[in-house]
């Protein structure tokens, strides 16, 4: 056999040894996606309903921004429906987890996130975007804080809500209100 021919044999094994390498990882790892949402699967018990039950429940999780994104426990967090007008209040348990069980959200909703002592005053993330909850959203009706779509008959899990926490460093210029 040539050395030409060894080449291609070996070059035909590797091919082989990495198509089945990446099918391995997509099986175990899955395919990817889950939309803008950082990875979020929102699917039907993902906030701790039964499947199928037609309750309603939107959750979050507050973090700092931070390499180990550690849980914010005992921040308000509010409902706002689509106007602006709050829905309902409550506070993030230890974990940093969050859940409004129930709410009237048919046209969708807003997160607002209280800002606790020992971080940047009303700046976050959220999906890649950030925040400045003092400013208007673009067309000046609500504040500018993170949309969550319309929940109907199932759980949304709305995702991580960095906040940033060294109030000493300036927070990342935001000109204008990402929705």
């Amino acid at each position: 056999m040539t050395q030409r021919a060894l080449y291609r044999l070996r070059v035909r094994a590797n091919d082989a040894l990495l198509a089945s390498t990446m099918c391995l990882a997509v099986i175990l790892l899955g395919c990817g996606g889950g939309g803008g949402g950082g990875g979020i699967i929102i699917q039907p018990g993902a906030c701790g309903s039964a499947p199928g039950s037609g309750v309603t429940a939107i959750c979050g999780r507050v973090i700092k921004d931070d390499v180990g994104q550690t849980a914010v426990g005992s921040v308000a967090i509010s409902l706002l429906d689509s106007t602006g007008a709050a829905i309902a209040v409550t506070n993030t348990k230890a974990d940093g987890t969050f859940v409004f069980n129930a709410p009237n959200t048919t046209r969708g909703a807003l997160i607002m996130v209280s800002t606790p002592a020992g971080f940047t005053s009303n700046y976050l993330k959220y999906s890649g975007a950030t925040y400045d909850q003092s400013r208007r959203s673009r067309d000046n009706s609500t504040p500018c804080v993170p949309a969550v779509a319309a929940v109907v008959g199932s759980d949304r899990n709305a995702g991580n809500f960095p906040l940033f926490s060294d109030p000493g460093a300036p927070p990342p210029p935001v000109f204008q209100c990402p929705r």
